[in-house]
């Protein structure tokens, strides 16, 4: 078979042709194939021949054509292979197109087929075996959609088809390793299973902590079905999809080669430096955490997450989390509050209860402040934190508790009722996967805490969480955006996110806002100047209403009988007045979201009125 390859190259081209491995590939070269002239497609495993002189290249395939061929169009006379027609002007018999390059021919019957019709019929010619299939599997080039059986992705391009059952898969998925290791993932070697048998999936489910007869992906989150391949690891409850394993596998080669470059061209300009591995850049996980407290971090996550141009820059919009049209404001906030009158002094938005800015969708009647892109936020959202459902966009305003941070919000909502699940926009913005300094040995996937098990750095109790498997790591939403430095008035020095004991350290150091010990077990700022410690919660205090937002169309009361302004709402479910214990489902009546308190008005009357 080489001799022959090296005979049919000879009479495409001058010079020999030499096979080309990806890592080999010159970014600035045109791969397609010419022979077919169909594009040459890079994955992690395959290889094409090539002049790189020239710049010729042609697929695996197309260099290996047999010298004669027959072809069920013309079964009369074999087919004679030409690298190109022997004048110009021919068409191909079969389809009509253009023989510009490689054909075949029959000269008895100046018959010719070019190469997309002549590549139909052999490769059902050029059956292989595969370990995952039963059967032979022909080769197919055609640009076909279909959905993969092995990664269960739609793919369009090279494939493997067999022709007895149906059983489709596309090349890069064929020409998976059996054996892969993901060095910034997982630490073991992860193993190539084409069909994962029930007593093992089961177990997955187990170690997984799950509930019910699903086990899940470890870096995607989503659904494992047994039909599809996965990579799983032996000695831990490490189970991920095809797809999501070669990606990642890609993804760390391309870092990789962005750090070599880099290293290569040290002496070269700043500019240059940044240019080199801007591409490289696009592949990278969030890095945590943000160098220090100004960062408005969770602003940018939302922004990621909202439909960009959804309202296209309106004057003027409707929003379902109001009941009036929003007027667009793109100047200064100082300038803009200064037009009305702030009577419940509201600066926040009210969606994500982030500090209001320009641009913002703002009611002048009713002090309600929206930033763009919460405006934008998309209605369905699937989320890694509730796979088993999408969640949907809340606008009313309804108070709930997030899954994602134990905090109370007011608007914008993230739920599934049927589970009973919220999250608020902030929470529900947050990257699916981090890298973060507290645990650098690997990357961080949110997900539902898969084992029962509490925050590393606060000792919280998860729902949801960043979490390493294979180390049973968690990190809650809350800790994982600390920054890396924080200020305080009393020290000119800042002091830096630590997390674990410095040496030096002794059971007799205390917070200096508290003055309680501090815990070596848990997450706190130190100031190595002069040796001063502080509590998380103390530096960066969490107040669990800081999300909720009263603005004047709540029209928020104080009540003696409760400690917290109640706002007034229309009827609910299952309500009942918290001080009567009257039913109250079918009336409007006043409540406190966070501690779900109601007040009917009779009893609000009676409060007025000094009668209770």
């Amino acid at each position: 078979m080489a001799m022959e390859v090296v005979q049919v190259l000879q009479q495409g081209h001058d010079h020999p042709l030499m096979l080309i491995k990806k890592e080999e590939t010159d970014d600035s070269w045109d791969l397609s194939c010419y022979g077919c002239e169909q594009p040459i497609s890079i994955s992690s495993s395959s290889s094409y021949y090539g002049c790189k002189g020239c710049v010729f290249f042609l697929h695996k395939t197309c260099a290996q054509l047999p010298h004669n061929m027959t072809h069920p169009s013309h079964p009369q006379h074999p087919l004679t292979f030409l690298p190109s027609p022997p004048k110009a002007g021919h068409n191909c018999d079969v389809c009509d197109g253009s023989c510009n390059r490689f054909l075949y021919r029959c000269y008895d019957c100046d018959y010719d087929i070019d190469m997309k019709c002549a590549l139909v019929v052999l490769s059902t010619q050029q059956s292989i075996e595969h370990p995952s299939h039963e059967h032979q599997l022909i080769p197919l080039q055609k640009e076909s959609m279909f959905l993969c059986d092995a990664c269960g992705e739609e793919h369009k391009g090279s494939s493997f088809l067999c022709t007895n059952c149906g059983y489709w898969i596309n090349q890069k998925c064929a020409e998976s390793p059996l054996n892969l290791k993901l060095n910034n993932r997982h630490e073991h070697t992860l193993s190539l299973f084409y069909f994962i048998p029930q007593k093992l999936y089961q177990s997955f489910i187990v170690l997984q902590g799950k509930q019910g007869n699903r086990a899940y992906c470890i870096t995607c989150s989503k659904e494992i079905y047994r039909r599809n391949w996965v990579y799983c690891c032996s000695g831990c409850p490490y189970l991920v999809h095809l797809h999501c394993a070669l990606s990642e596998k890609e993804s760390n080669e391309s870092e990789n080669q962005s750090h070599d470059l880099s290293l290569n061209q040290s002496n070269l300009s700043s500019s240059n430096s940044v240019a080199a591995t801007s591409d490289a850049d696009l592949h990278k996980v969030i890095h945590l955490p943000v160098p220090d407290d100004s960062a408005d971090i969770i602003t940018q996550f939302i922004k990621n997450t909202a439909i960009q141009g959804k309202h296209k820059g309106a004057a003027v919009i409707n929003h379902g989390s109001h009941n009036h049209p929003l007027t667009l404001f793109e100047e200064p906030i100082d300038h803009a509050l200064s037009l009305f009158n702030v009577a419940w002094n509201v600066q926040k938005c009210c969606g994500c209860a982030q500090s209001i800015s320009a641009p913002f969708y703002c009611c002048v009647e009713c002090e309600f402040y929206l930033h763009v892109w919460c405006a934008e936020l998309p209605e369905q959202l699937p989320h890694p934190g509730h796979p088993q459902h999408a969640l949907f966009l809340s606008k009313a305003a309804r108070a709930g508790k997030c899954k994602g941070c134990n905090l109370f919000a007011s608007t914008l909502l993230y739920g599934c009722e049927e589970c009973d699940f919220y999250l608020d926009c902030k929470c529900a913005s947050l990257p699916r996967v981090i890298k973060h300094e507290g645990h650098d040995k690997h990357t961080l996937a949110l997900r539902p805490t898969s084992f029962s098990g509490t925050c590393i750095s606060c000792s919280a109790s998860l729902t949801i969480s960043f979490e390493c498997l294979g180390c049973k790591f968690n990190l809650c939403v809350r800790c994982a955006i600390l920054p890396r430095i924080v200020r305080h008035r009393y020290d000119k020095h800042p002091f830096t996110l630590t997390y674990s004991p410095r040496p030096y350290r002794t059971d007799d150091d205390f917070c200096e806002i508290c003055e309680e010990g501090i815990d070596s077990n848990r997450w706190f700022y130190h100031c190595g100047e002069c040796d001063q410690y502080l509590h998380t919660d103390c530096i960066l205090p969490v107040d669990q209403f800081s999300n909720m937002v009263y603005h004047h169309l709540w029209k928020p009361i104080n009540s003696r009988k409760h400690p917290h302004r109640l706002i007034r709402v229309g009827p609910y479910p299952n309500a009942s007045c918290g001080l009567c214990k009257r039913s109250i489902a079918d009336s409007c009546h006043y409540l406190c979201p966070p501690c779900d308190f109601y007040l009917c008005d009779s009893c609000e009357e009676k409060e007025i009125e000094g009668e209770i």
